[in-house]
Order: structure tokens, then C-alpha cells, then sequence
């Protein structure tokens, strides 16, 4: 009977959390498309004559993984400038942008500079041919609008690089105080090996290490949330939804790893494959309603389909063709071509002999400590997650893969964690025994 009372309790509080949000973030984002379009005009030209000229995609380390996303973030800047601010309904649920199609241009977006241009200088007018965005929130226009009236983009870069140290000083010493120093150096590492530092340069890259470390900040300085499953649980799902809200796919699983990674570790409860579990589902729950809501609530505010376009999506995302070089290809063709390029730089029997080594000093590594790799399986649980979430969305995770294998810093700060519980256990076992002797 008790346990009945406890999941009735928990599913009312899921429910109250899921409605609260809800209306907070239609409440949110329909009253900034009010904000007259004029005001933020100059500095969207501005934005966009930087981005013309910085290209696309560029490379500022000259390396493909490490290019920055500004066809994103000028989609960011359209959105804004071609918003009807005297109907902010619509302009919120449709996120209506201009678009350059032209016959036979397979690639519009590459013009979209110079169209995000043109609109801001010249004004949306008829002839502007016009796409929707609708199937996301687009709760990064909450930040972004209201920003766009005072800076440009280069100066919203530097304030997000504020932000961004802000966040990372008061999580790695949090990790420190609440942890121990392994767990903030480690982390710190994750970061730095994968060049997270450049991640401030696009806005759309910025979100989920935002709401990640948020979420560990929450965790860490509010400890008991640890062994208090039902909190923990509203705590997740509400992560899940404000990822939902602020995101563009980019690389959502770290704002449920990361936290998730922090809360595992201060708990004293036992069953913690169990509760990675019970989180994940929470999480999941979180982003997939709130996306849901959007179509439910964009529909009807709008009286436009949206169910239509984002279920055609979504069945795009998880299928088995990839969109490369202007071509759909079957996603087998896209690892010839990739298997070729490497080729052409290393040799293939080569490689293979490396990775080979790579997984047989691995496997030796995760045998020899089998026992350790039992007792904290749940690291090993949440290192796996990027890779589920690939498998499962491998059109988009491939399409944007100069992005989303951002999703491994997750996998990579486990590893670390993993390892460094390992020496440090054994460091301390010597040690133990040094002392003893003594």
C-alpha cells in the first residue's frame, strides 16, 4: 500500500512539473517575438556580414571536428529578422525564416548569410520566399532575442565565453569540495582533450553544456537529491524538458551523463545501475513530452499541421540514408567514402592493426580489474550512452558528425573516472598496508 502511495505521489508531482513547465515556456517565448523586429535589425546585419565572412563552417584549428557551426547560428539570426513581431503567436510557433531556393540548388542553406543579410537590411517583403521551423521550440530565442537588441554576434560570443568559465569554474570546484580532486581533473581533462573551449564560438553548441553543467552545479550543492530518488526523478525529467526546449540535437545526452555521472557518485545507496536507470527513463520522459507539447501546442495556437513535418522528420533522423555532399546516399555509401579519404592517409592494414592493439589492451585492462568494473558497472552504463544514442539516430548523429561526436566527452570523462578510481583504490590499499607494516 505504501508503495502505491509513493508511485501515485510521484506521477502527481511528475505531472504538476510537467504543467508548470509547459506553460512557463509558451509564457516564455510568444511575449519576446513581441519585441519589434527594428530594434534588433542593425545588429543582426552586422552578425550576418561576420558570419559572410568567417564562411559557414569555418575551421579556426583547420580541422573538420573542430569547425564551428555558423550556418546554425545565422538560422538563429534569420529567425529573428523575418519574425512578425506584431503576430509573436506565429513568429514563436513557426519560427519562419527566409530561404534562397533557387532551381536546381540543391543547397539553399549555403546562401543563407547573404539572405539573413538582405532581410535585415532591406526588410522581409513578398517575395521573400519563406520556410517554417516549427518542430522545435526554439527556447534559445528566450536568451538570444533579447540579446540581439543590444550586441552582435561577436559580442554574444564573448558573453558567452563568460558564462561558459563561470559555469566550469563552479562546477570543477564543486567536483573538488563535494568529490574529490580526481573527479575535477578528470573532468576538466574530458574537456580539454576534446577542445571544448572552442565550443562558446557557436551559440547551438553552447546549450547542452550549459543546462549540463547547471545540473551538476544543482546536484552537487544540493547533495541530498543523491539518496532521494523521488526529487532526483523530478530533478532528471526537468533537465530532460529544458534540453528539449533549448536544443537543436546538437548533443543532448551530455545534460543527462553529466549530472547523472555526479548524482551516481554521491550516492551511498546501493542498486545503482538500477537508478541510472530510473534517471534516464525520467530524462527521456522530460525531453520527449515537452518536444511533443510543442507540436500539440504550435498546432493549435497556429492551426498549421506540425504533427506532419516533425513525424516525417523524426522518421528521417532514425532511417538509414544520409544526406552528403548535396546527395542522398545510403549511409554504407558514406563510410566508403569516409573508409577511402582515411585510406588515402593511412593505411587501411595499418589502422586496423592499431585498433586492434587499442581494443586488446582494453579488454586486458577491463579484465585485469573485473572486479572494480563490477562493482561500479554504472560508469560503464553511462560511457555506453553515446553510443546507444548514435545507433539510434544515426542519420542525424552522422550528418552533423562535426558536432555531435561531442557527445563522447561523456564517454571519455567515464573512462577517466574509471581508471582513476582504479590506481586511486590501489594507491590507497598500498598505502593502507605501508602504514600497517610501519
Amino acid at each position: 500500500e505504501c508503495m502505491k502511495h509513493s508511485i501515485k505521489n510521484i506521477w502527481a508531482k511528475l505531472a504538476m512539473t510537467y504543467t508548470i513547465l509547459v506553460r512557463t515556456f509558451t509564457v516564455c517565448i510568444i511575449p519576446l517575438f513581441a519585441l519589434p523586429t527594428n530594434s534588433l535589425r542593425n545588429n543582426i546585419k552586422q552578425s550576418a556580414e561576420q558570419i559572410e565572412k568567417e564562411g559557414l563552417w569555418f575551421q579556426p584549428m583547420g580541422f573538420y571536428l573542430f569547425q564551428i557551426d555558423n550556418m546554425t547560428d545565422c538560422l538563429m539570426m534569420n529567425i529573428n529578422v523575418c519574425a512578425d513581431s506584431d503576430n509573436p503567436v506565429e513568429a514563436a510557433m513557426n519560427a519562419e525564416h527566409a530561404q534562397p531556393y533557387k532551381n536546381g540548388d540543391t543547397r539553399p542553406y549555403k546562401n543563407i548569410a547573404n539572405t539573413t543579410l538582405n532581410v535585415a537590411t532591406h526588410g522581409r517583403d513578398k517575395d521573400t520566399q519563406i520556410s517554417r521551423y516549427a518542430r522545435y521550440w526554439h527556447g534559445y530565442q528566450v536568451v538570444v532575442r533579447p540579446l540581439l537588441c543590444f550586441f552582435n554576434y561577436n559580442q554574444i560570443r564573448v558573453l558567452n565565453y563568460i558564462v561558459m568559465l563561470v559555469l566550469l569554474s563552479v562546477t570543477g570546484f564543486l567536483l573538488y569540495k563535494m568529490l574529490n580532486l580526481g573527479y575535477a581533473l578528470t573532468f576538466l581533462a574530458s574537456l580539454v582533450i576534446t577542445n571544448a573551449m572552442i565550443v562558446p564560438l557557436a551559440i547551438q553548441f553552447s546549450t547542452c553544456f550549459h543546462i549540463a553543467m547547471i545540473g551538476m552545479i544543482i546536484i552537487l550543492a544540493r547533495r541530498k537529491l543523491a539518496d532521494d530518488r523521488d526529487k532526483a526523478i523530478i530533478l532528471f525529467f526537468s533537465i530532460g524538458a529544458f534540453t528539449s526546449y533549448m536544443d537543436f540535437l546538437t548533443t543532448p545526452i551530455i545534460t543527462l551523463g553529466f549530472p547523472l555521472v555526479v548524482l551516481m557518485a554521491l550516492s551511498k545507496n546501493n542498486g545503482k545501475i538500477k537508478a541510472v536507470i530510473t534517471q534516464s527513463v525520467a530524462w527521456g520522459a522530460g525531453y520527449t513530452s515537452i518536444w511533443v507539447s510543442k507540436w500539440i501546442i504550435g498546432s493549435i495556437l497556429t492551426g498549421e499541421n506540425i504533427f506532419e513535418s516533425a513525424l516525417g522528420c523524426a522518421q528521417q533522423r532514425v532511417g538509414d540514408t544520409i544526406v552528403f555532399g548535396g546527395k542522398e546516399m545510403p549511409i554504407s555509401n558514406f563510410f566508403d567514402i569516409i573508409f577511402t579519404k582515411v585510406s588515402s592517409i593511412i593505411s587501411p592494414v595499418l589502422l586496423g592493426g592499431i585498433i586492434l592493439i587499442i581494443v586488446a589492451l582494453a579488454a586486458f585492462y577491463f579484465y585485469k580489474n573485473r572486479r572494480q568494473l563490477k562493482k561500479e558497472g554504472w560508469i560503464m552504463l553511462i560511457a555506453a550512452m553515446p553510443v546507444v544514442w548514435f545507433i539510434v539516430l544515426k542519420n542525424h548523429s552522422l550528418q552533423h558528425i562535426f558536432f555531435t561526436w561531442r557527445d563522447f566527452i561523456l564517454t571519455l570523462w567515464c573512462l577517466l573516472i574509471f581508471v582513476y578510481h582504479v590506481n586511486y583504490k590501489q594507491y590507497n590499499h598500498e598505502n593502507s598496508r605501508s602504514n600497517t607494516m610501519l
